[in-house]
């Protein structure tokens, strides 16, 4: 699958805007390389409305449009943005479980957030420009 914007949300007692994603058919290969340029956004984005455990992160993609996305993908990136210091974390515990590992955004997470959000916009106007003027349909 590929995803594309479908729209955005701007939460008025904010300043963060969602995103709506919708799924496209796509070679499974393409979508992986595709999705790996701009799931670290998609993550932050979506840890920018409240902190989140790992597994509840897969169950939130999921729900957003990303179906193919398994733990193996998302728990090493969790790791690779905490240890960039996009993330922060701390053990919580858990009534069904072991403690879990929630996850919150920092603020240098926020800002390399709203960069990806500005970079996706100028990258989805861009492609949108050269689609429309070699005469495909822009959706």
């Amino acid at each position: 699958m590929l995803y594309k914007i479908a729209g955005c949300r701007h939460n008025k007692n904010s300043t963060n805007r969602y995103y709506l994603i919708d799924e496209l058919g796509c070679d499974p290969v393409k979508q992986t390389q595709l999705l790996k340029g701009v799931l670290e956004g998609c993550v932050l984005l979506v840890i920018s409305e409240d902190e989140v455990y790992g597994y509840e992160m897969v169950q939130k993609l999921r729900k957003y449009g990303f179906t193919e996305i398994t733990a193996g993908t998302v728990y090493p990136l969790l790791q690779k943005l905490e240890k960039h210091s996009y993330l922060s974390s701390r053990m919580k515990h858990s009534p069904d479980g072991p403690d879990r590992k929630y996850y919150q955004i920092t603020s240098e997470g926020m800002n390399h957030c709203q960069d990806f959000m500005n970079q996706w916009e100028q990258l989805v106007s861009n492609v949108n420009h050269l689609i429309r003027i070699k005469g495909g349909r822009r959706s």
